[in-house]
């Protein structure tokens, strides 16, 4: 997006992050989504915390965020496991749809405080924080009330290794280059290569 980005006069700005908002491209895909979702600023405490070790406060789920505006939809991505996500409480499984966030109505509210509560819960910024999602889970007609209370997650960027089509294809998911990444692909890898996969 070169010839989308602005070039405000950088002494116009009193902090970096201001700034380096600016220089984004305010540019939209089609959709009406934001064409820059790959940039972002973490404090220098969290980074370190979540590139060296994966750690993060979290409930442990990964949200995708299929229409950011009105009218939303947000299911789960992915969970990691032994989280609050994937407690016998929640039991957040792919696909689970959120429809409520601490009362707020996910798919409708276009509120600035309504929006503020939704991030608020989808997204804690400190462990123990306690939030209430009414969620339905894929294939289901009814829904479900689920109440987390955000940890310190330690991310697991190397997930469901196996085999498909009688042990042909190798399948890992992989999520995040973090530190903690190196030795889990290998150990992926050589179980692979230990089943054969072709």
């Amino acid at each position: 997006w070169y010839s989308e980005v602005p070039y405000p006069a950088r002494a116009s700005y009193s902090d970096t992050s201001t700034y380096f908002k600016a220089l984004k491209t305010p540019s939209l895909s089609p959709s009406g989504a934001a064409k820059d979702k790959f940039h972002f600023t973490y404090a220098t405490s969290v980074w370190e915390a979540l590139s060296g070790s994966g750690t993060q406060a979290g409930y442990g789920v990964t949200w995708s965020l299929l229409s950011a505006k009105v009218p939303r939809s947000a299911v789960v991505a992915y969970t990691d496991p032994n989280t609050p996500a994937t407690s016998p409480s929640a039991a957040l499984a792919r696909g689970t749809q959120v429809l409520w966030v601490d009362g707020v109505d996910l798919i409708n509210d276009s509120t600035t405080v309504g929006v503020n509560v939704l991030n608020a819960g989808l997204f804690p910024v400190n462990a123990g924080e306690s939030h209430t999602f009414v969620v339905q889970d894929l294939g289901a007609t009814a829904t479900r009330s689920v109440t987390m209370v955000s940890a310190n997650v330690t991310s697991a960027p190397v997930q469901g290794v196996g085999t498909l089509a009688g042990g042909a294809v190798g399948y890992m998911l992989f999520n995040d280059h973090l530190a903690t990444a190196e030795a889990q692909l290998i150990a992926a890898v050589t179980q692979l290569k230990a089943a054969s996969v072709s």
